[in-house]
């Protein structure tokens, strides 16, 4: 799911009614709450209201100030009042859209996608402000520039381009002039594409941010625009409508993370050059790791994991990414072959199924080699060889013991503090391995672990123990 954060809720009467009875228009309340879960709480009689309501999939509304409303793959549910003949319906949708009144028959689809997210201007690091100012002669100047956009192709036909906006100062100006610039994602493409498609789009750049920037940063707002939703001005003339889209993500935090340009792992100014490469790598990489980085962002969301359950998640996504980009097995599928059929000519009949079972994965690398393995690359930074020993123990040691709870698992386990620095230090392997998902070359990898205090500590290296060589 999505992470979606707004910089405030948003609640506005209107009138809503069905795409196919508009006729019926009954009066409510939109509710969009911070984490951008939208709801409608529609006042009406009860016997009218429950023919319309209890079958529905789209809304059709105006608020009071004239702005036409969709909302999109709804649900609902009675409260009754307890006097007279009227109730309360509230109506649950997937998607608000606000600015156009999609009727039956219409389709969601867009041609441009619009949206910003917390630390996209700290991570792209451009600004067009300029301010100059001579102490001597008590002046000072203000200046603004917009930056040029930076463009990049991705696959099916998309582009996307991270633009700038900024605002004037206020009027009138006496003790204050501010000039504001934000930067956007914006998506197009030349053919109209429904808007799950370019959700699941979003949900990808929106995770590359996430780990880049090595923080849990949300969308805070988006818009769509179409050449098939258009908009009359007073003057006649007609233009695409702009439609702001409000939509649920996951349980997060309100309050927003401090994200500084020292902290994250990749940069803009890092990727300036291979931006496009870097992009489409992830985007293409996608399918293949899904699975891993599902269980890699699960461990960076949910605040209220508990702490066994993310050391289980990480290792899992671990194997997991491991065994999608490796074909290592436990020993040569010609010799697993062979004994597989002499055990089985070995074997009764009737244990022949519980072997046979027993078999299906035994030529899968163990947890063990999958560990050392996935450290291999990345030796000089895990310390002398005992150091990794001991890393590959206890992780080895804990997994059993929190899969199976069985007393004889229990001594190498760790628990509480050494718990999270092992987590830790699973998560700074993760991130090395998605580094190198994306092509950062393996000689870069010292220089941006030498220059991320986070992954040094997550991995618990100084830097002066890192190498001048990264093994291949």
């Amino acid at each position: 799911m999505f992470e979606v954060r707004l910089s405030q809720p948003i609640e506005k009467v209107a009138y809503f009614w069905l795409p196919d009875s508009p006729e019926n228009k009954f009066p409510g309340t939109l509710h969009i709450s911070l984490l951008g879960e939208a709801t409608a709480e529609v006042i009406g009689i009860f016997s009218v209201n429950n023919e319309l309501f209890s079958n529905l999939d789209r809304v059709i509304g105006i608020t009071e100030d004239g702005e036409s409303l969709t909302l999109s793959e709804c649900y609902c549910w009675p409260k009754k009042l307890r006097f007279g003949g009227l109730s309360r319906f509230l109506i649950g949708a997937k998607y608000a859209l606000v600015g156009f009144s999609y009727d039956e028959g219409i389709p969601i689809t867009f041609t441009t996608f619009r949206f910003s997210m917390e630390g996209l201007d700290e991570w792209l690091g451009i600004t067009g402000i300029r301010v100059e100012h001579n102490w001597q002669e008590q002046i000072a100047s203000i200046s603004y520039v917009i930056p040029d956009g930076i463009a990049i192709n991705l696959p099916n036909e998309f582009t996307l381009s991270f633009i700038f906006t900024w605002t004037n100062p206020g009027f009138p100006i006496i003790k204050e002039a501010k000039i504001t610039q934000k930067a956007y994602v914006e998506l197009k493409c030349e053919s109209p594409r429904s808007l799950q498609d370019f959700f699941d789009l979003v949900f990808k750049i929106n995770n590359f941010m996430r780990f880049v920037m090595d923080k849990t940063v949300a969308i805070d707002y988006a818009e769509g625009y179409s050449p098939d939703v258009e908009r009359t001005l007073d003057n006649g003339d007609r233009h695409e409508a702009l439609v702001t889209i409000y939509f649920y993500g996951t349980k997060l935090s309100i309050e927003k993370p401090k994200i500084h340009h020292h902290d994250m792992l990749l940069s803009y100014g890092n990727m300036s050059v291979n931006i496009e490469s870097i992009m489409n790598e992830w985007l293409n990489n996608y399918a293949i790791f899904e699975p891993a980085f599902n269980l890699y962002f699960s461990t960076k969301s949910s605040e209220s994991m508990y702490l066994e359950g993310k050391f289980l998640s990480l290792i899992q996504g671990l194997e997991t990414l491991h065994r999608r980009n490796s074909e290592d097995t436990y020993m040569p599928a010609n010799e697993f072959q062979e004994l597989v059929a002499l055990l089985g000519d070995a074997c009764p009949e009737k244990n022949k199924k519980w072997l046979n079972e027993k078999l299906a994965y035994a030529n899968e690398p163990s947890l063990r080699m999958r560990m050392r393995k996935m450290i291999a690359p990345f030796s000089s930074l895990f310390g002398d060889r005992k150091r990794q020993k001991d890393f590959i123990n206890m992780t080895v040691s804990t997994r059993n013991y929190f899969t199976h709870y069985s007393s004889e698992n229990s001594g190498g386990a760790v628990r509480d503090v050494k718990l999270i620095s092992l987590c830790r230090k699973l998560e700074g392997l993760f991130q090395l391995h998605l580094l190198k998902v994306i092509g950062v070359d393996q000689s870069d990898m010292e220089t941006i672990t030498k220059n991320n205090v986070a992954l040094r500590s997550k991995l618990g290296i100084a830097p002066e123990e890192i190498s001048a060589d990264i093994s291949e």
